[in-house]
C-alpha cells in the first residue's frame, strides 16, 4: 500500500505501480465523474474519502462506490449535515443482527421524527423507538433507496406499513457512510 507522502505541492500522489492498476484507474475515472456533475463543493470530502477507501485498498468500484458517489454528488451542505447527524445515531445504535428498520413520523409534529424497531431490556418483543428529529428526512430516505443504499421497508410486523417513510438499513454500512461523509465520532 501507498506509504504517506510529504505535503510538497510537487509530490506525485500515486505511485506508477498504483495508476497502472485497473481498479486504482476505474475508481479515480468514477470520481472525476462525480464531481463534475456535482455543484456543492461540501462533498469533495466526503467522495475523496469514498476514493480513498476503494484506491488504497486497490477495490474495483462497486455497488457501493457507485451509489454512495451517485447520492453524494446529489447532496446540498444541509443534507450533508443531515446526513452526517443522521449516519452517526444510527450507526452508534446496537441492534440485533446489525439490521436497522426505520420510519418517520410526521403526525402532529413540526419536524420529522425517525423511528426505530428496537427490543429494549425488559421488552417482550421489539417496538417502535424514537431516535432523534431529523429535519428533511424524506429525501434522506428516498436518496438512501434509489441509490441502493436502503432497501424499501417491510410491510407488516411491528404495526407499520411499507413505503416512503420506511426503510432497513445495514448498520454496519452506515457506519461506513459515517466515516466517509466526515461524522465526527466515525
Amino acid at each position: 500500500m501507498r506509504e504517506q507522502r510529504g505535503a510538497s505541492a510537487d509530490a506525485d500522489p500515486f505511485t506508477a505501480e498504483e495508476m497502472i492498476d485497473p481498479n486504482v484507474r476505474r475508481a479515480i475515472f468514477e470520481t472525476l465523474q462525480h464531481l463534475m456533475t456535482h455543484g456543492d463543493r461540501c462533498v469533495i470530502p466526503a467522495i475523496g474519502r469514498l476514493t480513498e477507501d476503494y484506491v488504497s485498498a486497490r477495490r474495483r468500484p462497486d455497488g457501493f462506490f457507485r451509489g454512495m458517489g451517485r447520492m453524494l454528488s446529489e447532496l446540498t451542505c444541509p443534507e450533508l449535515a443531515l446526513l452526517q447527524r443522521f449516519a452517526a445515531t444510527v450507526g452508534a445504535l446496537e441492534l440485533k443482527d446489525n439490521e436497522a428498520s426505520l420510519d418517520y413520523w410526521t403526525k402532529d409534529v413540526p419536524v420529522p421524527v425517525v423511528r426505530c424497531v428496537i427490543q429494549r431490556p425488559g421488552d417482550e418483543k421489539p417496538g417502535w423507538h424514537p431516535i432523534g428529529e431529523f429535519g428533511d428526512i424524506q429525501r434522506l430516505f428516498h436518496l438512501l433507496k434509489i441509490h441502493e443504499l436502503g432497501k424499501e421497508g417491510r410491510a407488516g410486523g411491528y404495526g407499520a406499513s411499507s413505503g416512503p417513510h420506511r426503510i432497513e438499513l445495514d448498520v454496519v454500512a452506515v457506519r461506513h457512510i459515517a466515516r466517509i461523509v466526515g461524522a465526527p465520532q466515525f
